[in-house]
């Protein structure tokens, strides 16, 4: 069943999936098209073959090509409303001609007007719900009108009319505390959601407060070591001020790696970016690092055109699959950088000579403040945040971060970066909400 959601995701527009609730909603209500649709196709078959009833058999292929069809229509339509109503009709007139010829009001397929309620008051607006209601109440009391009208006196046709009535107002009924239900639901999950929000608004603004607040001191100290270098030290001193100097800048960097991971930018903005000039750029500043480790670094690829993407956030993924494959790596082996395109993406691939990931460590190594097996060959500082903000800028981006591994030969790393963002967000912020339900 998720595969089919999945796949029917591919048919949503992006402005149908303002929302998480909404995305949900249509996906839903498109995968069971689809299913009653193919399903009515197939029906139609057994009908014809096993039955031998044409006008059945029309009518619910006609109808299942109808909802098929539809799906692969809806990238077409502006609007989730307009498309849901559509359907509406298609479903209330082929079940109204097949009401009609299989016997008019005293066909028990009249029953089957309720699906019709059943969708109406799950997918549309109040509105809608209220017109849909009113038209399935007109077309049965216009049925009833039309055989009572033949069948003056009728006992029996009086006592199926207030059988059918009971039937629809207790359908309607349990629909509409349903719909109110779910409404109460929802509004105390938005409320929640709200609240989470302020919380996670106050924790950034404590963060940058700390942040700047130890920054100072920590630029302090750095300052107070740089003018000691001038001084007469004896090497022990020399070497106790160097290891100051290096403790402080370690201090300077966990202060930045957890503001990156914890406070990221609410309006990013993309640019076009010169890959092959931005990945050369970043490679070179690495340059130095590697040489104290003699480790070689190798860099290959071309994109021909600009990748539209987000400049500071792609340096900072670079910045880390490099920093952590160089860290990693033991003395006298190599990074090899690669990078290149297909119609639809950019790629960007980092590979080390470390000591790759255990299972263990692959179920825990996106995620933050985790230190995994491998140690920093050189003994470099590690504060287990690389990894989380590699996955959660990949994200901003709308790409994906993949990797493969083998225990002692190294790690190879793959970003995947889209050349054209889609409408649609994997991750979606909800600003206001309304028709929930």
């Amino acid at each position: 069943m998720k595969n089919l959601l999945d796949w029917v995701e591919s048919f949503i527009p992006g402005h149908f999936a303002v929302t998480i609730v909404e995305k949900e909603r249509a996906r839903t209500f498109v995968a069971a098209q689809l299913l009653v649709g193919l399903g009515m196709a197939i029906i139609s078959l057994v009908i014809e073959l096993l039955l031998h009833n044409p006008i059945d058999s029309v009518l619910y292929l006609f109808t299942g090509t109808f909802l098929v069809f539809m799906a692969f229509m809806l990238r077409f339509f502006k609007s989730n409303a307009t498309y849901v109503n559509l359907i509406l009709c298609g479903l209330y007139i082929s079940w109204a001609v097949y009401v009609h010829y299989s016997g008019g009001f005293v066909s028990d397929r009249i029953y089957g007007l309720a699906l019709l309620l059943v969708i109406a008051i799950n997918f549309c607006t109040k509105l809608y719900q209220i017109i849909w209601s009113v038209l399935i109440a007109i077309y049965v009391i216009i049925s009833y009108a039309i055989h009572l009208e033949n069948n003056a006196g009728n006992d029996a046709l009086i006592a199926r009319f207030t059988n059918v009535f009971i039937f629809y107002v207790i359908i309607l009924a349990i629909l509409w505390i349903n719909n109110y239900l779910k409404s109460r639901r929802n509004r105390h999950f938005l409320e929640a959601n709200t609240r989470l929000k302020k919380l996670n608004k106050q924790k950034d603004d404590l963060m940058t407060v700390v942040a700047h607040d130890l920054k100072s001191p920590l630029q302090k100290i750095l300052g107070l070591t740089n003018l000691m270098k001038y001084e007469s030290l004896t090497e022990d001193q020399a070497q106790i001020c160097k290891r100051i100097g290096h403790t402080a800048e370690e201090g300077e960097q966990l202060i930045a790696d957890l503001v990156e991971a914890t406070h990221f930018q609410s309006v990013i903005s993309f640019d076009k970016l010169d890959v092959n000039k931005t990945v050369y750029e970043v490679i070179r500043s690495f340059e130095p690092v590697a040489k104290e480790k003699n480790i070689k670094l190798k860099l290959n690829g071309n994109v021909d055109l600009p990748l539209k993407t987000s400049r500071h956030h792609f340096i900072r993924i670079l910045d880390n699959l490099v920093s952590n494959a160089i860290k990693f790596s033991p003395v006298g082996s190599q990074a090899i950088v690669r990078f290149g395109e297909t119609d639809s993406s950019v790629w960007l691939e980092v590979q080390d000579e470390g000591p790759g990931f255990t299972q263990e460590d692959q179920k825990l190594m996106f995620q933050m403040f985790q230190k995994l097996s491998a140690r920093p060959t050189a003994g470099e500082s590690s504060t287990g945040l690389g990894l989380s903000i590699i996955r959660s800028f990949t994200n901003i981006l709308h790409g994906e971060i993949d990797y493969v591994t083998e225990l002692k030969k190294g790690t190879s790393f793959r970003l995947i970066l889209p050349k054209k963002i889609e409408a649609k967000r994997k991750i979606i912020e909800k600003r206001e909400v309304t028709n929930l339900v």
